[in-house]
């Protein structure tokens, strides 16, 4: 107030005119340091910036958490996982990470998925800007993606209780959503794409059913019908499911094993080694036909 302003140092250049700079000044814009004799400065307040802020090169623990939160967040889940995960990454940081580093509707990979910190900041963040990013996490010990990360996630959407000093306890609000858990199973082809020859049935109309469907196969199948969905029936014919295991026998489809086939009323996809069926008789019994190995899906 009363300042007088005088043109900039030798050798720098005016931003602004001085007539706009004064404005600037006397709305309150310009900072001159904390003893208000530094060099002015520009400045921008949050709501005149669209598209946010530029992040900060320094996270502080009090914005985003520390390894100390993160281990008291796990252990209230999971109290027995203390010994398991001693540093684990603070759902805080996660989801600055994830604000600067995504969108919704985003796709999260994570290749390293320890005690699933990332999916649970996924699921807080979209619970807090009601976005709908979705996560994949990895985990190569199937003890800690069962036992740690997988229940870990259910327990956030679900909810839980932890009991706090004094016996007191403490509940947390579950955040909704859901998640599919898939266990990697064996390898299905050799390196010449032929499928190998000790991969039992049901781990080919596990990978077939999942293929042709995007659904998890309901339950270990004793029969050729693998299930069905939105209308359309999943057949296998493989590794002599109907008891003739002869080079082609019940892994080919022709009048007699259709005829052997469990019944459905509608489309359907077959998958077998051949087919001796005219083109004409697939589509009158609504079939399409795909051939083992060439037509399985290698994802």
């Amino acid at each position: 107030k009363g300042r007088v302003i005088k043109g900039p140092p030798k050798g720098t250049y005016w931003r602004v005119s001085k007539q706009n700079f004064e404005e600037l000044d006397r709305d309150g814009r310009i900072w001159w340091g904390k003893d208000k004799n530094n060099m002015p400065r520009l400045k921008r307040f949050l709501s005149d910036v669209q598209g946010g802020i530029v992040p900060q090169t320094i996270w502080f623990h009090q914005d985003v958490g520390n390894t100390q939160e993160a281990k008291k967040e796990v252990v209230r889940i999971l109290p027995n996982a203390s010994d398991v995960f001693s540093t684990p990454k603070p759902t805080r940081l996660l989801r600055q990470i994830l604000r600067i580093a995504t969108d919704p509707g985003d796709l999260v990979l994570d290749c390293f998925a320890g005690s699933g910190t990332t999916g649970h900041a996924v699921m807080q963040l979209n619970r807090e800007d009601s976005s709908n990013r979705q996560f994949i996490l990895v985990e190569m010990e199937p003890d800690i993606a069962q036992k740690i990360a997988a229940h870990r996630l259910r327990k956030a959407i679900e909810g839980y209780s932890w009991e706090g000093q004094r016996g007191k306890v403490n509940q947390v609000d579950g955040l909704g959503g859901g998640f599919r858990f898939c266990m990697l199973g064996p390898t299905l082809f050799d390196a010449q794409g032929q499928i190998r020859p000790d991969v039992a049935f049901d781990e080919l109309a596990q990978h077939i059913f999942f293929t042709e469907t995007g659904e998890p196969l309901p339950a270990a199948s004793s029969g050729p019908l693998l299930g069905v969905v939105n209308g359309v029936g999943v057949y296998l014919l493989y590794n002599g499911i109907l008891g003739d295991k002869s080079e082609d026998g019940g892994n080919v489809l022709t009048r007699a094993i259709l005829a052997q086939l469990p019944a459905h009323d509608g489309p359907k996809v077959i998958y077998g080694h051949g087919c001796t069926l005219s083109r004409a008789a697939l589509q009158r019994q609504q079939i399409t036909f795909r051939q083992i190995p060439y037509e399985v899906k290698v994802s």
